[in-house]
């Protein structure tokens, strides 16, 4: 599957979501039959299809259109691209409590790809609200695929699979921009943090603030953010 997607262009993007898809349940499944027993060579088989299916997706995340494209079906693959990126991320995210044995199978994404991942799915987050299709399927499709994108984000945060730091200002900063249900996950998000990491939640309010304000560049006491973070701050 790798090697259709790499040496065929004229691919349809329903056809790469298909295959993207495969690699990844490929590889979910492998990692289930991965325990202290397992030989190396099945570890480094794994580390390899991992690895694969890794590099597919950043060249694909490359290759996006940018920005995203208005209209029917046209960020099938940018919407798919995330959620495997998030997942496979969530899988192999590396464990205090690892063996020696399943150690190698640890992957922490670097700053840049971290980036990468939330710049495309903030630019998603914005096109599903700019776009207008009297279609009410289609309308529907684009909210469900906007909600997987911020659950997508917001799981990384709560599972510590990337630094919380980094990606929960600028998850939080989204409060009330994309209607409820985008709005209930960040709340649930928020309440995560605090049962978690309730000593960083300041320094992350104040970073979100931050980012809605120089995003909107309008008084930042008008943002919806701004009212709920200070009742949550009391």
């Amino acid at each position: 599957m790798a090697r259709i997607l790499r040496d065929v262009s004229d691919i349809d993007n329903e056809v790469k979501c298909f295959l993207l898809l495969n690699m990844y349940l490929h590889v979910a499944w492998c990692l289930l039959s991965i325990d202290l027993q397992s030989t190396e060579e099945s570890i480094s088989a794994l580390v390899s299809k991992r690895d694969s299916l890794f590099e597919q997706l950043e060249c694909i995340t490359r290759s996006l259109p940018n920005p995203p494209q208005e209209g029917r079906g046209e960020n099938i693959l940018s919407f798919r691209v995330i959620v495997i990126q998030a997942e496979m991320w969530c899988l192999f995210k590396k464990s205090k409590d690892s063996s020696i044995v399943l150690d190698s199978l640890g992957y922490s994404p670097d700053e840049p790809s971290i980036e990468n991942f939330w710049n495309l799915s903030e630019k998603l987050l914005t096109i599903s609200d700019e776009t207008e299709d009297e279609d009410a399927n289609v309308e529907y499709i684009e909210d469900t695929n906007r909600d997987a994108v911020m659950l997508a984000a917001a799981k990384l945060v709560a599972t510590r699979s990337v630094p919380m730091d980094y990606l929960a200002p600028k998850i939080i900063s989204h409060f009330g921009m994309h209607g409820a249900s985008i709005t209930d996950t960040i709340k649930h998000l928020i309440s995560v943090i605090r049962k978690t990491a309730n000593d960083e939640i300041p320094i992350i309010f104040l970073e979100a603030l931050k980012r809605a304000n120089q995003r909107h560049s309008v008084d930042i006491a008008q943002l919806p953010i701004y009212t709920f973070l200070c009742l949550l701050s009391v």
